[in-house]
Formats: C-alpha cells, sequence, structure tokens
C-alpha cells in the first residue's frame, strides 16, 4: 500500500531509522523529467518545453519513485560542464529533509563544481509499507560566459542505488533532452562624466588652440551577460558612428566652429590591457563621426568623449542670451563576433543632449536649522545635519544666510554688487523654543563678525507668528540687546542689522561667492514636550521660525530684496527600527544547520525581533546629560503573521515576560493573518538595549502561493517617529519560503488554544494532495473529543457539536457526514465504515447535537491545488470546569481505503473558567462582619455582570453560599436582589458590601484567568421600625399591660421598651 504521512502537531509522523551503512530496500520504480527549459530570443526558443536552454537560463526536472522499505539509498544527477545546480532549488524541492517531515527523510551534498547532485533518501523503512516521493523542480543553471555550450546537447540520467545495487534511468516524456541556445549579444550606452563634466579647456578648430568650453560624455560598448546571450571574442576594430548638431532658439547653427576629442579609454578589468580609441570620419562641418576601438576588448569597454566650442561663443543667459543646446546621436556598425556571427545591440537607441550657456547670480537669501549642539556645555562645537530632529532641552542654531547678487566670467572670478540696509530677521514662539544667544554672525567664509562695530542685534517680544514682510517686521517695537533688561525667554524675534562699511555689504573680497554671504547664528533651546504618538492629534512636533530678510541692490535697477522664509526644527523622542530574522528549525527545537530559511512546508521556524530605539547623529551627542536618563514610554512590538504560520503552534517560552507582553490576535483581515502584540515593561532608554522578542511557529502543511511568506514587524511608542518626521510606526519586512513536500495529508489544528468563560472550542481539518496521481475515493474521519477517550481529554459533561462547515474547490467532490452511533469510538480510524452515516446538511438539530464523529468523503482526491479543502466545526462545553481539556485529531483513509493514516497527534482546547463566590448573612448587630451564631440567608439571588454589561445569576443555598462559574477574566460587579431576602418583621438593610460597595452593588471584582475569587460577601440587618408613644393612663395602660405583663419588659423587633405599672 502507499503509506503516506505528516509530521508535526495534529499529524502522522513516520520516522526514518537510523541510518544503515549500506542501502536497504528497494527503488520499485524511478522517473526523471525536464518540466521547464524556460524561453528566449533564441531562435526556436518558444516554449518552455520544446528542449531547448538558454545561454544563461535555467532547467528544471522532477524525480519521482515508488519505493519500498527503503533506508539510506543514494539518488544521483550529474550536470554537463558549464552547467550547476541552484542550491536553494534542492532545498524546496525536499531534498534536504533531515527531521523526516511528511514521512521521510533525505539529504543531499554538492560536488565543488556544483554540477553533481547526490541525495540520501530513507523512506518509512517498513517493509509492508510503499510510497511514492516525489522531488520537484530542482533547477540547472547554463552559464552565460562560455560560448562553446552553444549548441551543446545534454541528455539527463539519474542514478539510484539501493539494496540490489546501481542502475541508471534517463529522462522520459518530452523533451528528453535539451539543447543549448542563444544569441551574441552586445550593448552599446552613454553616460555622463562622473565629477567635472564640462569647463573652460583649449581647443584647435583649425587656427591653432584657443580659448573653448567642453561637455564630456562616457560611451560604454558591452558584452551581452543576459539570459539569452553569452560573452564572446570580439571581432576588430569595433565601430560606432555618430551625428550630431548645435541649435539656438530653435535655430540649427551650421557654421558654429566645433571639436570631438577622445579624452581616455580603459577596460573593466586593468589584466585585460588597454584598448585604442581613435576619431575617424570627423566632419565638423556635416557633424558626424566614427568612434573606432581597437587592441584588446574585455567585458566592458568605457570611452570617455569631448565636444566643445569657442569660449566666444557661449552665451551669456543673465543678459538675454539663449543656450546653445548640443544634441547627438550613437549607433553600432556591423558588430560581428571573431568567428563571423552578427553581435545584436540590445539597447535603445543612443543620443544625448548637453547646453552652452553661463549665468549671474542674483541676490538670494536661505535659512534653516543649522546644526544642533553637541554639548550643551560647548556651544562652540556644532554637528551638521541633513535636517534637524532634537529632543526637549536640546540646544540648536538657526542659520540666517544672505547671499549677494553678483557678476561672473566664464573664465572663473565672482563680482560682488554691493548691498546696503541689509537686516535679517527670525520670529518664533517663545512657548515652544527659547533664544539662549544672538550674538554670533559670521561671513561664508566662517570669519566672525563684531557686535557694536560691524553689526547690531535688537529683540523684540511681540508676536511674530504672522508676520509677512519686512515692513511689517520692522515696524515692531524692537531694543538693542546691550539695552534689554529682560529674561531672553520671553523674546519672540530677533533683527541683524549690518552697520559696517557704512551699512554697505561688498562681500568679503573671495574669488568664492560663498564666502561673501552673510549670515548669523542665533542660539536656541527647544522647551517644548516631544509629541506623543499614541494621541489623535496633528501634532507632529515642528518647531517653526520665520525668517526674512531686507536689503537695497546697488545693480543697475536699485532693487529692492524682501524676503519671506519659513524653516522647522522638528522636536522627537527617537526614532527606532525592527531588525527581525527566522531561521527553519528541526524536529527537535533546534536551529537547523547550517542556518536556513527555506523550510519544507509542516516544518517550524524561529523568529527573532531586535527592537531597538535608536538616537542617530543629527540629534546630539548621545551620552550628553541631556538625553542619558530620558525614558520611552509605551514601547509596543506588533508583528503579523501570515496565515501560513499557525497560531495554536505559537510558542513564546524563550520570551523575557519580564519585560514583554504579548497579546495573540487570529483572522485579522480576509487572508487569515495572525497579529502579535509585544509591550515592554521595562524602561526603554536610548543606550540600553531593549530584549530581544523570540517566538517559534510552525508552518501549515499547505506551502504558501508562490513558496514566500512575509512577516511584517512594527515599533511604534510615545515619542517615537518615524526618521521621516511623519507619525507613525517603523515597520520591517522579512521573506521567507516554504516549499510543498510532494505527499497527501490531512492536519488538525484550533484557533482557540485556551477558552475563557462560555466560549467554545474552534477546530479545523485541512487536507491537500501534492502527489502526482489521485487518491481516489478518500475519506477523513474525526472522532469527537468525549471523556476518557483516550487521547487525554478530562473534561465534565457532554460535548456538543455546535455547527460544521466545508470550504473546497469543488464543493460537489467533498461530503460532510456525521454519526450519532457511540460505537464508532471503539474503533475510530478511518474508513470506519462499521457506523452508520447521514450527511451533515440533511441531519436534524438533534442529530447535530447528538454526533459522536464527522467524516469528510472525498469521492476523487485528485493531485493539484484543487484537492486542497478545509472542514471548520464548533464544539460547545456547557458544564467543563477550570483546568480541563478536549484533545481531537483526526485518521484517513486514501485509494478506496487500501492506503490508511492513523491518527496523528491531538490537538489540546485547554478550559479556562473563573468562579465568584460568597455568602450572604443575616448581620444582627450590624457589625458588617460574619459573627458566630449569626444565621445565613437562603434563597437570596445573586447576579454577576461584566463589563459589557453580560450577566449570570445564581442562588443562595442553605449556608448563604452563591457561586457563579464559567467566567472569563475581566471586571466583574456583584450585586444582590433585595427583594429576594427571605421574609422577614423588618426592612432589610445592607451592612456590608463586597469590594467596597455600597447597597448591595459590589465595586469592581478583578478576576485572573482561571481563578477562583471567594469571600465577596453581603451582610443584611432586618430592621423593625419603631412603635408610636401610647398615653400611660387608661386603655393605654391596660394595653402596655397585655403587652408586656406586669412590671416586665419586652423586645418588638429591635425597640425596647421599659416601665413601671402602677
Amino acid at each position: 500500500m502507499l503509506g503516506l504521512a505528516v509530521a508535526l502537531g495534529g499529524a502522522v509522523a513516520l520516522q526514518a531509522a537510523p541510518a544503515q551503512a549500506a542501502p536497504q530496500g528497494a527503488f520499485q520504480s524511478a522517473a526523471l523529467r525536464i518540466t521547464d527549459d524556460g524561453t528566449s530570443s533564441a531562435p526556436g526558443d518558444e516554449s518552455n518545453t520544446d528542449g531547448k536552454v538558454a545561454v544563461g537560463g535555467r532547467a528544471t526536472f522532477s524525480w519521482a519513485f515508488v519505493v519500498n522499505g527503503l533506508k539510506d539509498a543514494q539518488i544521483s544527477q550529474t550536470l554537463p560542464e558549464g552547467w550547476t545546480w541552484n542550491e536553494s532549488s534542492l532545498r524546496t524541492a525536499g531534498m534536504m529533509n533531515l527531521d523526516g517531515v511528511n514521512g521521510y527523510t533525505s539529504s543531499f551534498a554538492l560536488t565543488d563544481d556544483g554540477r553533481t547532485v547526490t541525495v540520501t533518501l530513507s523512506g518509512s523503512g517498513q517493509a509492508s509499507d510503499s510510497q511514492l516521493i516525489e522531488f520537484n523542480y530542482p533547477a540547472a543553471m547554463v552559464s552565460g560566459t562560455n560560448a562553446d555550450l552553444l549548441g551543446s546537447v545534454y541528455a539527463p540520467e539519474l542514478t539510484v542505488t539501493d539494496a540490489a545495487g546501481s542502475r541508471t534511468v534517463g529522462a522520459t516524456g518530452t523533451p528528453s533532452s535539451l539543447e543549448v541556445v542563444g544569441l551574441w549579444q552586445g550593448s552599446l550606452t552613454r553616460a555622463t562624466f562622473v565629477g567635472e563634466n564640462q569647463g573652460v579647456t583649449t581647443c584647435d578648430f583649425g587656427d591653432g588652440a584657443e580659448p573653448a568650453y567642453f561637455h564630456g560624455y562616457s560611451v560604454f560598448v558591452r558584452k551581452s551577460a543576459n539570459p539569452d546571450g553569452t560573452y564572446f571574442d570580439w571581432k576588430t576594430p569595433v565601430r560606432m558612428t555618430a551625428s550630431y548638431g548645435f541649435t539656438q532658439g530653435g535655430v540649427t547653427l551650421d557654421d558654429l566652429k566645433n571639436q570631438v576629442s577622445v579624452v581616455s579609454a580603459k577596460n573593466r578589468w586593468d589584466a585585460s590591457g588597454e584598448p585604442t580609441v581613435t576619431i575617424e570620419n570627423l566632419d565638423t562641418s556635416a557633424h558626424t563621426f566614427d568612434i573606432v576601438i581597437d587592441g584588446s576588448l574585455d567585458e566592458q569597454v568605457t570611452v570617455r568623449m569631448q565636444q566643445c566650442i569657442p569660449l566666444s561663443e557661449v552665451p551669456d543667459v543673465s543678459a538675454g542670451e539663449q543656450k546653445i543646446r548640443l544634441k547627438y546621436d550613437l549607433a553600432p556598425v556591423d558588430w560581428t563576433t571573431a568567428d563571423g556571427h552578427p553581435v545584436e545591440n540590445t539597447s535603445p537607441p543612443v543620443s544625448g543632449i548637453f547646453d552652452f550657456a553661463y549665468d549671474n547670480g542674483d541676490a538670494s537669501v536661505a535659512s534653516g536649522p543649522e546644526s544642533a549642539i553637541v554639548e550643551a556645555e560647548r556651544i562652540d562645537t556644532v554637528i551638521n545635519p541633513t535636517r534637524l530632529f532634537v529632543y526637549p532641552g536640546t540646544p540648536y542654531r538657526h542659520r540666517l544666510n544672505f547671499k549677494p547678487a553678483y557678476t561672473s566670467s566664464i573664465e572663473g572670478g565672482v563680482e560682488v554688487t554691493p548691498t546696503s540696509g541689509v537686516n535679517l530677521f527670525s520670529f518664533w514662539d517663545p512657548s515652544e523654543t527659547q533664544l539662549v544667544d544672538p550674538e554670533t554672525m559670521t561671513d561664508g567664509a566662517g570669519n566672525r563678525l563684531t557686535m557694536g562695530e560691524d553689526y547690531l542685534v535688537y529683540v523684540t517680544t511681540e508676536d511674530g507668528s504672522e508676520v509677512a514682510n519686512v515692513g511689517e517686521a520692522l515696524d515692531y517695537s524692537w531694543t538693542r540687546l546691550d539695552d534689554f533688561a529682560g529674561d531672553l525667554g520671553t523674546v519672540s524675534g530677533v533683527r541683524y542689522e549690518y552697520i559696517a562699511n557704512g551699512g554697505v555689504w561688498e562681500g568679503a573680497g573671495s574669488s568664492e561667492i560663498a564666502d561673501s554671504d552673510l549670515r548669523a547664528y542665533p542660539l536656541f533651546t527647544v522647551v517644548r514636550d516631544a509629541p506623543n504618538l499614541a494621541d489623535d492629534s496633528e501634532d507632529t512636533g515642528d518647531v517653526h521660525h520665520r525668517a526674512l530678510f531686507a536689503g537695497d541692490v546697488h545693480d543697475a535697477e536699485e532693487s529692492r530684496v524682501d524676503v519671506l522664509a519659513v524653516d522647522r526644527v522638528v522636536v522627537r523622542g527617537a526614532t527606532g527600527t525592527i531588525p527581525q530574522r527566522g531561521v527553519v528549525l528541526t524536529q527537535d527545537g533546534e536551529v537547523q544547520q547550517p542556518e536556513t530559511v527555506y523550510a519544507l512546508a509542516g516544518q517550524s521556524v524561529r523568529y527573532t525581533l531586535e527592537p531597538k530605539v535608536i538616537f542617530t547623529s543629527i540629534y546630539g551627542n548621545p551620552s550628553s546629560a541631556v538625553y542619558r536618563d530620558i525614558v520611552i514610554p509605551n514601547v509596543v512590538v506588533t508583528d503579523v503573521l501570515p496565515a501560513n504560520l499557525l497560531p495554536s503552534s505559537l510558542d513564546f517560552s524563550r520570551l523575557d515576560t519580564e519585560k514583554w507582553s504579548y497579546e495573540i490576535e487570529t483572522n485579522i483581515d480576509d487572508a487569515g493573518s495572525t497579529r502579535l502584540t509585544f509591550r515592554y515593561l521595562g524602561d526603554a532608554k536610548y543606550y540600553s538595549d531593549l530584549e530581544p522578542i523570540e517566538f517559534d511557529a510552525r508552518t501549515s502543511s499547505v506551502a504558501p502561493s508562490g513558496g514566500v511568506f512575509v512577516t511584517k514587524a512594527s515599533i511604534r511608542a510615545d515619542t517615537l517617529f518615524p526618521s521621516d518626521s511623519i507619525k507613525g510606526t517603523m515597520d520591517t519586512e522579512f521573506t521567507m519560503h516554504a516549499s510543498q513536500p510532494n505527499v497527501a495529508l490531512v492536519e488538525k489544528s484550533s484557533s482557540t488554544p485556551v477558552i475563557e468563560g462560555d466560549e467554545s472550542a474552534q477546530y479545523t481539518v485541512s487536507w491537500f494532495n501534492f502527489l502526482s496521481v489521485t487518491q481516489q475515493e478518500t475519506k477523513f474521519v474525526d472522532v469527537l473529543p468525549y471523556d476518557g477517550d483516550g487521547r487525554g481529554t478530562d473534561v465534565t459533561g457532554p460535548v456538543v457539536l455546535r455547527d460544521a462547515t466545508i470550504e473546497a474547490v469543488d464543493p460537489s467532490n467533498v461530503e460532510l457526514q456525521l454519526t450519532t452511533d457511540p460505537a464508532v469510538r471503539s474503533a475510530p480510524s478511518a474508513p470506519a465504515d462499521q457506523v452508520a452515516w447521514v450527511a451533515y446538511d440533511a441531519a436534524s438539530k438533534q442529530q447535530i447535537g447528538s454526533a459522536t464523529a464527522l467524516r469528510i468523503l472525498i469521492h476523487d482526491f485528485t493531485p493539484g491545488p484543487d484537492s486542497v479543502g478545509t472542514l471548520r466545526y464548533t464544539l460547545d462545553l456547557p458544564d467543563a470546569e477550570n483546568g480541563e481539556r478536549i484533545d481531537n485529531t483526526v485518521s484517513g483513509a486514501l485509494m478506496n481505503g487500501e492506503t490508511l493514516i492513523g491518527e496523528g497527534e491531538p490537538v489540546e482546547v485547554a478550559v479556562v473558567r473563573s468562579v465568584v463566590e460568597g455568602r450572604v448573612w443575616d448581620d444582627r448587630d450590624g457589625n458588617g462582619r460574619i459573627d458566630s451564631g449569626e444565621p445565613f440567608l437562603e434563597g437570596a439571588t445573586v447576579t454577576v455582570a461584566d463589563a459589557a454589561g453580560k450577566t449570570a445569576t445564581a442562588t443562595t443555598d442553605a449556608d448563604g453560599v452563591y457561586r457563579v462559574g464559567r467566567l472569563a477574566s475581566g471586571e466583574y460587579v456583584v450585586s444582590v436582589d433585595a427583594e429576594s431576602l427571605p421574609s422577614s418583621d423588618g426592612q432589610w438593610v445592607n451592612t456590608f458590601t463586597a469590594a467596597g460597595g455600597s447597597d448591595g452593588v459590589s465595586g469592581a471584582i478583578a478576576v485572573a484567568p482561571g481563578t477562583t475569587v471567594s469571600d465577596q460577601d453581603f451582610g443584611y440587618r432586618s430592621i423593625v421600625p419603631a412603635m408610636p408613644a401610647l398615653p400611660m393612663t387608661g386603655v393605654g395602660t391596660q394595653l402596655l399591660a397585655l403587652l408586656f405583663g406586669l412590671g416586665g419588659a419586652a423586645a418588638l423587633g429591635t425597640l425596647l421598651w421599659r416601665r413601671r405599672i402602677a
């Protein structure tokens, strides 16, 4: 028979026997097929089963075996020279199955040249068992650098070695051999020079060298290494032709003098020697030339070209002249290999555009938060970030930069245009940031100016948050810094006025225009709090500065410059990262060696998340006291797991639960994903590493679509932001692979490994056939749990089927059945034909509630994705007690009952139920304590309500005891119905209420999972109202005598009278 098995919880595992020195058992049959040879642009390679494989391409195979009692057998396949096995494809084919997942064990070894793979294979080892095992899609790669492979033919063979010896089988089916095909391909591309790609030089335009302006570019000639092509030797010389032209304002410049030259030529690899490059057939009037490469050419040749025009012809666009545009095109000319094959250019047409022009500069202003202080105590040392994030309390400078107008010549050098009336302003909100030191002002070269001699500083406390122009700013009330006696923390604006040189700024006298900037650097400290990521506000922590500049430029137009810019400093607590990694585990829970991310479907994996609260250099010095003790509160890490990671298999035993709590949410989306939420319980600080998060999970025995599954982790916390300064989380993804072992399988799992209160148990049965043949009529039997069933079930009362549903690609091929016959429990394995079965859809409600087993009948268990199906059902446990459990499993019969799959390891559902209990008593002395002799009240109605208003009731017994069970964890309120208390001559008054409550309604009572919360007591006292006073003469005296007796005293309720009778 065909022995089929699955491994890991909820499925059967046929364990491989220890390795033997020599093979045992037999290959009853062995088959090798070519499954895919790919397609390419090579002639004739139009189908993935045409027997043609391109150089640089790949071909995949399928190995299939029927084995009997196999142990330590070997299979090998050797590829031709120039081919190699893709190692990851061997893993995903199932050739590295050390743990015996799905009933076989295997391992593989590759020769050093990667051409021969040898697989050691063991089946169940039972002589009575026959197994069908397939290894699908191991991939062989064809070299893209070996031209000798073209036209070669490979007829693959498989060598199998068992107890009888070795034999060889060839490929069957179509195709049965592979011919290597390909094209000779090259590419011609261009790029601008890296670095200096234009500038002033000298060129000979026919009348001797003269000043010129050039543009440079590179031309690349490559041999192809793409899947359709192969490397080759060029037939030299290699030639390209070029055409070009000049235009200005859309007008063609036919007579513009120009020149073309080669700057350099270089092979990619120095050991290949240097090629020689010349310009031939240059016609500067017709604007054409050829580039000719000769000598030694390797994988890629880079030619640097230069085209120039007279310097006197370069237009000045600042004077209104239009740019001169150069456009050129390149194309290969009759490329061939050394042995005469045409070489196809795979690149698109090559062209380029350059503009010849120069420009003079206008006055401008720039501003921005330039630098954060490394140490709070050292304000003279700064760092220069690309953007400024700061923590509350961080000093920083706001740079105000004036760049004056200037004129320049194309030969180099600048002349600054004088500017008078220079004023630089900065406004801010002092509740967010405060001025510390406004005194620093420099030129662009960093030379400090002197306050009082070169410039004056003014401050204002008026609100400048809406200032729009310099005119408005100058209308503010400004006080010279020397005269300001107030607190700088109240200042909201600062103004710098340049006064040296009669108030005219003429630059720094440098040839570098940047040296002639005029800059102010007021120093600030952030005083606002960091924004909170957890709230719903739009606060992203921005601190705004409004920067203005004013000045009169002494140019021809005597223009006035008035500029406004708004800058920001971003206040952040920190940012975070959440690196994650995953590895495949062995069946013993150890990391598989060598470590890998390629799993077989059904194997377990381990994930490690390493959350970090990071503090990058843009914040300042992490060792500064400003940051050392900062705590980042409410660090939360989430990890969304794909549906093929089973939530019932999650194992958190490696998690430090003193530092992390965790929650599990299943089925968070239509794809069936699971979200894990981890909350940090310690103090997260910048330079204290957070403990890593580790957990294990078992992959489903159904491989995910495409064989890839991705986890998505994120970290968030109060004041924690992504580096892009937008509120949100910091996310990472990690990709692993799961391939489908070639077996048929049935699997049991539960999405409710723990049920609380009156929750129901949810079970899932999944099945598929990924063998290459149908398993014909197949039955899977699921005997429902019952107390003492031998699988571990320990439960009080019945286990009741509430509902069941089937999901299948072809519902007409699958039928769900049930039986109510207890006899199925004595012979639970499939096919269980000894009892009567009825269709679930036709069953009555009573039959469903009395079901003892479910059976899945598949009329034709065909292979492939359409074979996948799922049964989901719900079980109620109305009388189960805390600490009890139910265990369930499934068995199967395939091939019309000829192939049996025994019951797998049971899947447990634990019952966690909590209790609230207490007593109700007659508190006769009203002291709120149960005293000796005080009776208990029977028959009182007690109600327990949860936070959602759901209630449960109980009635006190003869000892006044109430007990409400089947509760989930959470907070509850307990109350007593005073109307239900026993009858009394008086009125019941509450004297004691549980959990600090009053009037018979308790305070909040916290109930932990699986606990009994006792002593939630209630006291009541019966009060009889006082009788009205009666006259002590006549009838009144006689009545008292009748009530109390002569000279006596009597108690009525709780009132006492004593009266002398005359």
